[in-house]
């Protein structure tokens, strides 16, 4: 029997220093005794892009540089909930539509932050959310029930660049998720 070729979406994500994933652990817990409904726990990280590819250990020091360097002493906040569409990509290749809810960062990414890696880059993610709960696109109830809660307020300066996989996978006929994030590369404390 051959087996079929597992195919996991790739996102180059930011992960926030674990003070930060402290606070929005507590916020999903709130989130899940108020009962909101129809989500998927979600790696508390936020995607910045889809990629084809891993970046390199390199590529990711070198993202981090850059992206410190763009930030430069400014702290990384978010106050605001959003909900961005995001490409999940399953057994078979076959496409989920969900969206990522979560805290809105004030980061805005563009093309040449990306150096060369930019050939690796399929999609830039607008607006970059930490993501606190994947839930699906066209279920209203739920995007609803969601947006209710607002989402604490964030500011941290400390922050690492890392490659995430993300692969749905069926068990017992429910769909469920698995995922790992690579090696984390911390942004530098200050600008070079």
């Amino acid at each position: 029997m051959k087996a079929v070729k597992q195919n996991k979406s790739k996102f180059l994500v930011l992960v926030p220093h674990g003070e930060v994933r402290s606070v929005l652990r507590k916020y999903n817990d709130f989130m899940i005794q108020a009962g909101t409904a129809g989500g998927y726990g979600f790696p508390l990280a936020a995607p910045i892009a889809e990629i084809s590819r891993d970046f390199s250990a390199d590529e990711l020091k070198l993202f981090a540089h850059v992206l410190r360097k763009e930030l430069g002493k400014e702290k990384i906040t978010a106050d605001e909930t959003a909900i961005v569409p995001i490409p999940i990509i399953g057994d078979n290749y076959e496409k989920f539509d969900n969206a990522l809810f979560g805290s809105r960062l004030n980061l805005n990414i563009s093309d040449k932050i990306f150096g060369d890696g930019i050939q690796k880059v399929k999609n830039i993610f607008s607006p970059i959310v930490i993501g606190t709960f994947l839930i699906p696109a066209k279920t209203c109830e739920s995007v609803c029930a969601f947006e209710q809660i607002q989402p604490p307020r964030l500011s941290f300066r400390a922050a690492a660049v890392a490659n995430m996989y993300w692969q749905p996978v069926k068990i017992k006929g429910e769909i469920g998720y698995k995922w790992k994030i690579g090696k984390l590369v911390w942004l530098p404390n200050r600008t070079v």
